[in-house]
């Protein structure tokens, strides 16, 4: 025989079943798995867009420095630059650019091409300009 306190202690007192629990727990766990599915590739798009825009800038800034030049300073070269911009020497670069000068149809533009790459190696971007000389 059960004691009287006992019962109505067990009937008063409520919360979730097994069932509940354990739907409950592979619910969190699906969506947990899919969640951190997706991650690595949204990693590898930001980290991607970072390259695109920190190669973009470095290509951008050297046509801005080869446009200042004269047309008589200008060489083909290869140079090299940390992950913030800064020209290193190859052994601490992150990017590797490649300047190469190529024909023109006038005295006063001249084609330069900045092929840009991680200095690892992998695929290069390469950016196209013409650089204007007034002629004196």
């Amino acid at each position: 025989m059960i004691p009287e306190f006992t019962k109505t202690r067990c009937l008063s007192v409520r919360g979730f079943s097994l069932c509940e629990v354990v739907l409950a727990l592979g619910m969190f766990t699906f969506v947990l798995t899919a969640l951190l599915g997706v991650l690595p590739t949204a990693m590898m798009s930001v980290r991607d867009s970072a390259d695109t825009a920190a190669v973009t800038h470095l290509a951008e800034g050297l046509a801005a420095e080869l446009g200042r030049r004269g047309f008589s300073e200008l060489r083909e070269e290869t140079r090299f630059f940390d992950g913030l911009g800064g020209e290193v020497a190859e052994h601490e670069a992150v990017y590797r650019a490649d300047i190469s000068i190529g024909p023109s149809e006038s005295e006063s533009l001249r084609r330069v091409s900045i092929s840009l790459s991680k200095a690892a190696g992998g695929p290069s971007r390469t950016f196209g300009y013409v650089i204007f000389e007034q002629p004196s």
